[in-house]
């Protein structure tokens, strides 16, 4: 237990978790309106055909319609979580649907960038933050798996629960963010986001050695206790 609030608190100091709350409270409100009317997953659709849209923007060089279409899927992204919950209508295959779509914008908006003004450097450093995204949703869903099935992080707002990091969904809007705002430094923030992310595999690893070896420690002494009944 001394190890599990250990590391609740330290989840606590991201970024992303104290402007989950803020959300909640600021979302709240407009989220009571549109709750009237749309179902919390036909907000997350919305959500995502103004992110794909944003993409379609940028890759066209309308750089100002595509920073407003993403700021509208980031707020619809935040606002359909907020809708379910207070609406009771949270489900599993609406932060199922909300994940596979968070990452498919992800994926399209850096692209669409390059491919506004594509050279072959750019193309290189955005595979290379590509991979550094492969490798980092490994770490994060692998170990959201265990740590969900052991129930070691609880009260969380998203679907499960998910292992602290040091780029989570806030520096990730801020990044691509820039992105949109500074497509001349583009190869600079491909750079320095590629670095973020690396540290955030390391830092989750960090996280994991002793968090996953008090869950082993556990379920041993659990097992061994269940066989000296018998």
């Amino acid at each position: 237990k001394n190890k599990q609030h250990q590391f609740e608190k330290e989840e606590k100091k991201m970024l992303d978790i104290p402007l989950r709350l803020l959300k909640e409270k600021i979302l709240h409100p407009p989220s009571v309106f549109l709750g009237r009317f749309f179902e919390p997953t036909t907000i997350t659709i919305i959500a995502f055909f103004c992110g794909i849209l944003s993409s379609f923007a940028l890759a066209f060089q309308l750089n100002k319609l595509g920073l407003i279409l993403w700021i509208v899927n980031r707020i619809l992204d935040g606002v359909d979580g907020t809708v379910a919950r207070y609406s009771n209508k949270q489900t599993y295959l609406g932060g199922y649907m909300d994940i596979i779509f968070d990452f498919t914008i992800y994926s399209t908006i850096p692209f669409a960038l390059v491919y506004a003004e594509p050279t072959i450097h750019k193309y290189c450093l955005l595979s290379i933050m590509y991979a550094t995204f492969f490798v980092n949703s490994a770490s994060l869903f692998f170990l959201s798996s265990i740590i969900e099935k052991h129930g070691f992080l609880k009260g969380e707002l998203t679907t499960v629960s998910m292992p602290p990091g040091l780029i989570e969904g806030a520096e990730t809007i801020i990044f691509y963010t820039a992105m949109i705002l500074f497509p001349q430094h583009l190869e600079l923030n491909f750079i320095v986001f590629s670095i973020g992310v690396v540290f955030n595999v390391a830092y989750r690893l960090y996280w994991a050695v002793p968090v996953l070896g008090h869950m082993n420690s556990s379920s041993r002494s659990s097992s061994s206790s269940t066989n000296k009944k018998k």
